[in-house]
C-alpha cells in the first residue's frame, strides 16, 4: 500500500512540475512549429473550398504564423466548448469571426478588434419584412449557435431560444420551420442567406447589435500583445486587402 501511495505521489508530483515548467505561449509556439487555431465552418471568415481551409481569418491567421516562423494548423471546434480547449492547450487561439465580449475578456485575453460585424435577425423572406423591432420578434422562438454572440443576444433580450451546435444548423432549423428566426453574424448571413444562396428561403432582417471581431487568446498570453502589433502594422496593407476580397469592413 505504501509502494501504492508512493507512485501515486510521485506522478501528481511529476505532473505539477511539468505544469510549472510550461514556458511563454509563444515560445512553446516556435518550439512545436505550428499555431494552433480552432474554428468552425463560418463563411466568410473560415470556410472550406475543395476541403481547404480557406476565408479572411484563414488567412489573417497564415500571415501571423509566418510572421512568427510557424505553420498553422486549423481545427475545426465546438464553439461552446472553445474556451475549455483553449485553457486545456487543445489549441493555441480561437481564431473565428469571434464577438469580443465583456464576459469572454474575464476568461480568457482577446486582441483588439479587426473586423466589424452585427448580429441581424434572420427570418423566412415572406415573413421578415412584417419585423421591424425587437419588440415585434418576443413572442418568437429563435435559433441560435450555442455560446455566440447571437445566442447571447437572444437570452439578453429574454426571447425562447433553441441553441445549435453551428450557426448553419440554426438557419437550417428557421428554413424547415422548426423555428421562427435566427441571430447570427451579418458577415455570415451576408454569404449565406439570400435567393441564389444557401439559404435561398431565408432573408436578412434588423440587426441586433453592433461589434468587432477579435482573437481569444489564453489569459496573459504574450501572443495577444504579438497580435495586436501584427494588426497595427499590416492594417493599411495585408488586412486591408484581404478584407476587400471579402468584402468585409476594418475596424476602426
Amino acid at each position: 500500500m505504501k509502494k501504492i501511495l508512493a507512485i501515486i505521489l510521485s506522478l501528481l508530483m511529476l505532473a505539477f512540475v511539468c505544469g510549472c515548467d510550461r514556458g511563454t505561449d509563444s515560445e512553446e509556439v516556435k518550439d512545436a512549429g505550428k499555431l494552433i487555431v480552432g474554428i468552425t465552418d463560418c463563411e466568410p471568415m473560415n470556410y472550406k473550398v475543395d476541403g481547404e481551409w480557406t476565408g479572411f481569418d484563414t488567412e489573417f491567421a497564415k500571415l501571423f504564423a509566418k510572421e512568427l516562423g510557424v505553420e498553422v494548423e486549423f481545427v475545426e471546434i465546438e464553439w461552446a466548448k472553445r474556451y475549455d480547449l483553449l485553457n486545456e492547450y487543445e489549441i493555441d487561439c480561437i481564431w473565428n469571426g469571434m464577438t469580443i465580449e465583456e464576459d469572454e475578456q474575464t476568461e480568457i485575453s482577446v486582441s483588439d478588434g479587426y473586423v466589424l460585424n452585427s448580429q441581424i435577425l434572420v427570418m423566412k423572406a415572406d415573413k421578415v419584412s412584417y419585423f421591424k423591432y425587437g419588440y415585434d420578434v418576443k413572442n418568437l422562438l429563435f435559433a441560435a449557435e450555442n455560446g455566440s454572440a447571437g445566442h447571447l443576444c437572444i437570452l439578453r433580450e429574454g426571447f425562447d431560444v433553441n441553441a445549435y451546435d453551428t450557426q448553419h444548423q440554426a438557419l437550417k432549423s428557421v428554413a424547415n420551420g422548426m423555428t421562427d428566426a435566427a441571430v447570427v453574424d451579418y458577415t455570415f448571413a451576408e454569404k449565406v442567406v439570400g435567393e441564389g444562396k444557401t439559404y435561398s428561403t431565408l432573408a436578412t432582417g434588423f440587426p441586433f447589435s453592433d461589434e468587432a471581431y477579435g482573437v481569444g487568446f489564453r489569459k496573459d498570453s504574450d501572443l495577444t500583445e504579438m497580435l495586436n502589433e501584427f494588426i497595427k502594422e499590416h492594417k493599411d496593407k495585408e488586412l486591408l486587402e484581404l478584407a476587400n476580397k471579402y468584402g468585409l469592413t476594418l475596424h476602426g
